[in-house]
């Protein structure tokens, strides 16, 4: 070899070695410029693509993609990382023909089947996504134990993209997918909390509890996972959990959330809470002319005729948006403290009322300079 030819290799090698030190540090752009002058052996641009789609110079990648693509037209890896250009940014239907490619070179390729069918959904085209989820399910249980380990997050969402759409019209058929998605990926709240759901819907309320406990902890204040965690609750006989959630939600509320919660209540026997939250739905602009709405609010009604409530005072109770125990009383000094349903632990003044250590109270939470504080305590 040449002292010229000698001294390209190792100029060669530097600049990959400085291009992984970049990529080490996550400097994907400088990492992929570094590369530029290091040749054009196939293993250089593979690397070259990487770093571009890191660095999200997607164009770039494309065009360095199509010289692999002609030197080696059979390998179905060109055309996916192709495709995977387009599905980074979310344009799903120009990634699809690719990963078309890509599986016909490699029907076995687990990472494109589900690609496509998270394109496919993104596409409304739904039936077909399906299809593709499946075939993710069937060719994961084909698989060794060592390549079902690595291809594991793909069996999940697979699974809960099934679920999913079963829910709909068999939410018991849907449990078992969901189960899948669970035990195959126990970080995601989304699928504890479709699992939850699926299971009160499939009549299994109690069994949906642990999941969405679990969803809360995973993704804390979520109004959507509190509010199902209260239908599980009410119906499965926790009711006083199920009444002090929806009462921490109450003023959050809004338009179908606001039906579910006010049947609940209804259910529940909770009258005066069921009025506020069924007016309050018959009010939304998009529950307002919904039958089932109209029929809930006339059944509380008629419910809260029969216990001598009146309607003006129910809606007056709108402002009690808490409720929790005396912790403190201090008559002497005209105060106490009190801890609500959400563990805040909040001053009040007494203005007359008798409360002992232990009453459970409603109130309504304040922000005061001094920390939290609650107005209007009254024992419930």
């Amino acid at each position: 070899m040449s002292s010229i030819s000698t001294g390209a290799a190792v100029s060669m090698a530097d600049s990959v070695a400085a291009a992984e030190a970049a990529a080490a540090t996550k400097d994907w752009s400088r990492a992929a410029d570094l590369l530029a002058g290091a040749g054009d052996a196939t293993d250089v641009l593979d690397k070259r693509v990487f770093y571009l789609s890191r660095a999200k110079r997607y164009e770039e990648a494309v065009e360095l993609l199509a010289r692999l693509r002609e030197r080696d037209p059979d390998s179905f890896l060109w055309p996916y990382m192709t495709a995977y250009q387009y599905y980074a940014q979310e344009l799903y239907a120009e990634s699809l023909p690719w990963f078309r490619e890509t599986l016909k070179r490699n029907p076995k390729h687990i990472k494109s089947w589900w690609r496509s069918a998270n394109a496919l959904s993104k596409s409304g085209q739904e039936m077909k996504a399906l299809a593709c989820a499946g075939r993710v399910l069937r060719l994961w249980h084909e698989l060794p134990q060592e390549a079902q380990e690595r291809e594991r997050s793909n069996l999940a969402k697979a699974s809960y993209l099934c679920g999913k759409v079963q829910m709909r019209n068999d939410p018991a058929g849907a449990v078992p997918l969901l189960e899948q998605a669970v035990a195959n990926d126990k970080s995601d709240p989304h699928k504890h909390y479709r699992l939850g759901k699926a299971l009160r819907l499939a009549g299994r309320a109690g069994d949906g509890v642990e999941h969405l406990r679990r969803a809360g902890k995973l993704k804390p204040g979520d109004g959507n996972i509190e509010l199902e965690l209260a239908l599980c609750l009410g119906r499965s006989g926790e009711r006083d959990e199920a009444l002090g959630i929806i009462r921490q939600r109450e003023q959050r509320l809004r338009g179908w959330d606001l039906f579910k919660a006010g049947q609940l209540a209804l259910e529940l026997d909770e009258t005066r809470l069921a009025l506020r939250l069924l007016e309050r739905a018959a009010a939304d602009r998009t529950t307002r002319k919904e039958d089932k709405v109209k029929a809930a609010l006339s059944q509380a009604r008629a419910a809260a005729a029969a216990a001598g409530i009146d309607a003006a005072d129910a809606a007056d109770d709108a402002a009690v948006t808490a409720y929790g125990r005396v912790d403190v009383v201090r008559p002497e000094r005209r105060f106490g403290f009190l801890v609500g349903e959400d563990g805040v632990r909040r001053h009040f003044r007494l203005r007359g009322q008798r409360l002992a250590v232990g009453d459970r109270v409603s109130y309504v939470p304040i922000a005061r300079e001094k920390g939290p504080a609650a107005e209007n305590v009254k024992r419930a």
